[in-house]
């Protein structure tokens, strides 16, 4: 019995792997933009979901051309979605997988934080993913963005970057290789 369990596990994060993350798959979604919008942002058309046997719901995430750059549609809250189907074993070494996705979403800005280094001007920037207020950061340049030392909490933006860390426990999200736009 034990052997049948783990042969399941196996199937479901091979299916998991391909669906969710794409991998070995080239089919981009349908964008919309906003007209008239100088921060038009990308709409996804409605690709549905695949049920994989019992009560998993892995939905497929797909890719999205925006000024040449390749953008992942997943949204911090179905990256948490997807890892919390998951095993905690398991939820380690998926979270590995969308490291490097390049992602944009709409975020509250929350606090910043002061340089390390008082060199290099980076400072870290915490931000949240309304409505579920999931924790997304990144280090940012006050050189490069000066107005992130005036801005208010709540000021709505857009943060572009790649992933390059999701906390398996908590669900944060870090970005690196940020690009920040007040809305």
């Amino acid at each position: 019995m034990d052997w049948m369990i783990t042969i399941v596990g196996g199937v479901a994060v091979i299916l998991i792997t391909y669906y969710v993350f794409g991998i070995g798959k080239k089919d981009n979604a349908k964008v919309n933009s906003i007209e008239g919008s100088d921060t038009a942002s990308p709409h996804i058309t409605n690709q549905g979901s695949i049920i994989a046997g019992g009560n998993v719901n892995i939905s497929q995430s797909t890719d999205i051309k925006h000024a040449h750059s390749t953008y992942s549609s997943a949204t911090p809250e179905e990256i948490k979605s997807n890892l919390r189907t998951l095993s905690p074993y398991a939820r380690n070494s998926v979270t590995q997988d969308y490291r490097n996705q390049q992602v944009s979403w709409h975020v509250e800005f929350s606090s910043v934080l002061p340089p390390e280094d008082k060199k290099d001007h980076l400072h870290y920037i915490i931000m949240f993913y309304p409505p579920s207020q999931m924790l997304v950061s990144c280090y940012i340049s006050d050189n490069k963005y000066p107005w992130i030392k005036t801005i208010k909490e709540g000021t709505r933006l857009i943060i572009k970057g790649k992933i390059e860390n999701i906390n398996p426990i908590s669900y944060d999200i870090r970005l690196k290789n940020c690009e920040l736009y007040l809305i």
